[in-house]
């Protein structure tokens, strides 16, 4: 050891450092924005709850034409409340004011080196009829009934992460190829439902997920909320 570096400037070091990932790692928040509109086929002024998405413009080099909550890359410092709202604002042009929250969801650590935030909000409806999407981002947004993913169980395809190991020198690292190297679990979950305009919609992947995680959360408030 260098005889400039000691248990005291060890110390120094990490006593007031911020806690960073190791490696290349990205954070990314999301907003999961829920809007009441009139229920159909119901009493006057009775209400049901939808989801509001986006849709992807195909100029946008993530995942073109894909559906999504709105939401992005965080920038440094930022929390992950005000980046969702921050993001939503860009991109469906609905004031950051306007959005109410609700309450942080929970976090999705990817196999891909990222971790992705949720918060729950709240947007009413007459804000979602004004909202203005920046059109080189988003083609759309548009609402989904929470009945319809309550009704329709998704398809979920169950896989295992495993890293290519085609090159790794085993005999440098004292092992041989037959060593049990740990895997991680994925579910790919795909939603098929329609918006409150009729118009037929996937929802998959990470929102499909998302979505998933939180209907489970909904059925535990009450089994008749709607």
């Amino acid at each position: 050891m260098s005889k400039n570096i000691d248990i005291k400037s060890i110390k120094a070091y990490y006593q007031n450092r911020k806690r960073l990932p190791m490696g290349n790692h990205r954070f990314f928040s999301v907003l999961v924005p829920f809007v009441e509109i009139e229920k159909e086929d119901g009493k006057k002024g009775e209400k049901e709850l939808c989801l509001l998405f986006e849709e992807r413009a195909n100029g946008n080099i993530m995942a073109p034409g894909e559906i999504c909550f709105p939401g992005g890359h965080m920038e440094t410092d930022e929390s992950a409340g005000r980046c969702a709202i921050r993001e939503t604002e860009e991109e469906l042009g609905i004031p950051g004011d306007r959005i109410r929250f609700i309450g942080r969801g929970d976090t999705l650590r990817g196999f891909s080196n990222y971790t992705l935030y949720t918060t729950i909000g709240f947007i009413d409806y007459e804000d979602y009829l004004c909202m203005k999407p920046e059109l080189s981002e988003v083609a759309e947004g548009f609402l989904v009934r929470v009945s319809q993913f309550l009704d329709n169980e998704p398809y979920v395809y169950e896989s295992e992460v495993i890293a290519d190991r085609t090159d790794f020198p085993y005999e440098l690292a004292g092992i041989t190829p037959d060593y049990p190297w740990s895997v991680g679990k994925w579910d790919t979950v795909v939603y098929n439902v329609e918006d409150t305009n009729g118009k037929h919609r996937i929802v998959w992947g990470i929102t499909g997920g998302i979505v998933r995680h939180v209907m489970d959360q909904l059925t535990e408030i009450t089994d008749d909320y709607r």
